[in-house]
């Protein structure tokens, strides 16, 4: 029989990998939803209804 002991630091560095990886996700799949959508449709385009916006379309620049 094998037995396997986690310690607290090793337990706590899975827990918060875990965690990483679902709030990596959670925003991956905020900023390209329409794409991810666009995977599982046919014949539409996915950028056309994202409805995310691109940050950079918004930029203001100043005169210098």
């Amino acid at each position: 029989m094998i037995f396997s002991y986690i310690d607290a630091g090793t337990g706590s560095l899975l827990i918060q990998m875990l965690a990483g990886g679902i709030a990596g996700l959670a925003v991956f799949l905020r900023f390209r939803w329409g794409k991810v959508r666009g995977w599982f449709r046919r014949g539409e385009d996915p950028e056309q209804e994202s409805g995310v916006e691109d940050p950079a379309e918004n930029v203001v620049s100043r005169p210098e």
